[in-house]
């Protein structure tokens, strides 16, 4: 039956709902989608990656064995030689070597035959450190060539039977350095009397000292040292006290020693109005930008001598009281600039025809700006106290180069000496020179 109204016509009427229902639906979907895509945004395809390329795997590093907290430091050092420290800092020790070659040519007597030499000078091996705490030092140091031992035939009167006059060992210390206005020294060293010696043979601005060192050092003796490089903490104030046995390194002239106390008993002092430097190096080669100076003095008296330099030369026929010895030296460096400059006096007590007498030492030297090679003068003389005293009347001047690879560890120099010596017979000056040429290296 049809409907009398078409619309209402039900076959007519649902495939309008039908469609209506579909979008109403899909509305609703379209706008579930918008609100989720204001929350999550939509991720863009991406293109797929090619795969990257393979490389070959490196062989791994063998493992390096993290270092042993236990186990001791070891380190060389040129100049110095090589050092060992215990773990903790209590031990340490080193051992440096050092090398001296000399070929001289000189004619220091008019008449004398043109004579030339070619020796080791000085070979010596230094073993020096700590123990138990680094206030505990020690060091030894041995002197192993013929020139240092003294090798002649002066003990045995023959010329053809040279043996060793002087012991191989040059010091043996053993040192307390717990309080800074006593520290205490004891075994054989070098006197603390005159600048120039106490000055290690390894750090000369000159091939060796000058001939007023070889006259009035006190060289080494043995017995026992009071010192302090900062008395009551001022760094510019130092002082030595010593009492030693005044028997020196000889081992042939012992026998000649009087019975009972002979000892020689020193004090030295020092200044340093500028400030602490290396007043114990000679040549300025840190080329020190402010003006230093050190000033030292020096007296001992030796009770009994038997030599007739106190404790080197040959040995007295007679017995003598005592001995006098006073120095006193400067020391000055600025900007690659240095001198040293010493005097001397000795009296014996009850011996007019002693080596009493005097002398002076004077030495100056350049380093050259931006190279190591230095240019120095020096002039040296003694004078004896009367016509009775027996001091050498003798004077030299001596003009250095040298040429430093490494400062003092590794140097080459040379040196011409002209020298004066009063004949005292003829009442005239004999002339002579020396041409000498050294290198010497420390490791």
């Amino acid at each position: 039956m049809t409907h009398p109204l078409p619309f209402m016509n039900t076959r007519a009427f649902g495939p309008i709902v039908k469609n209506l229902a579909l979008a109403a639906a899909a509305g609703v979907s379209l706008m579930g989608s918008s609100a989720f895509a204001e929350e999550t945004p939509v991720q863009e395809a991406r293109p797929e990656e090619a795969p990257a390329e393979q490389t070959p795997a490196l062989p791994a590093a063998p493992e390096v064995p993290a270092p042993n907290p236990l186990s001791p430091v070891a380190k060389f050092q040129p100049g110095k030689g090589i050092k060992v420290t215990s773990y903790d800092g209590r031990f340490g020790i080193s051992l440096s070597t050092r090398l001296q070659m000399l070929y001289a040519l000189q004619r220091f007597t008019p008449g004398d035959d043109l004579s030339s030499s070619f020796l080791i000078r000085r070979a010596r091996l230094v073993f020096k450190g700590h123990m138990f705490d680094p206030h505990i030092k020690f060091k030894m140091e041995l002197a192993v060539s013929a020139r240092d031992q003294g090798v002649d035939s002066s003990a045995t009167g023959d010329e053809t039977i040279r043996v060793p006059t002087q012991t191989p060992l040059l010091d043996g210390i053993l040192e307390f350095t717990y309080l800074r206005d006593l520290n205490i020294k004891v075994g054989q060293y070098k006197v603390h009397f005159n600048r120039e010696r106490v000055i290690s043979s390894g750090k000369l601005q000159f091939v060796d000292r000058s001939l007023t060192n070889a006259e009035f050092n006190l060289d080494r003796d043995t017995g026992i040292n009071l010192s302090s490089d900062a008395l009551g903490g001022l760094e510019w104030l130092r002082y030595d006290l010593s009492l030693t046995s005044s028997d020196g390194r000889s081992v042939t002239d012992r026998q000649a020693r009087p019975s009972g106390f002979s000892p020689m008993i020193l004090t030295r002092w020092e200044v340093l109005p500028f400030g602490t430097f290396d007043d114990y190096i000679e040549s300025d080669l840190k080329r020190h930008q402010s003006f230093k100076m050190s000033v030292g003095a020096a007296y001992a008296y030796i009770v009994r001598p038997y030599r007739e330099r106190g404790v080197l030369g040959s040995v007295f026929d007679h017995e003598v009281k005592g001995s006098h010895h006073a120095t006193a030296d400067v020391m000055i460096k600025y900007r690659g600039w240095s001198v040293l400059t010493d005097g001397y006096w000795r009296q014996f007590v009850n011996d007019p025809t002693g080596r009493n007498g005097w002398g002076i030492n004077a030495q100056t030297a350049y380093l050259m700006p931006g190279i190591p090679f230095e240019l120095g003068l020096r002039y040296s003389m003694t004078r004896p106290k009367n016509d009775l005293a027996t001091v050498p009347d003798r004077q030299e001047g001596t003009a250095v180069a040298s040429w430093y690879f490494h400062e003092h560890a590794a140097k080459v120099q040379t040196d011409f000496t002209y020298r004066a010596a009063r004949d005292r017979e003829l009442d005239v000056f004999e002339q002579g020179w020396r041409l000498r040429v050294t290198t010497s290296f420390i490791f």
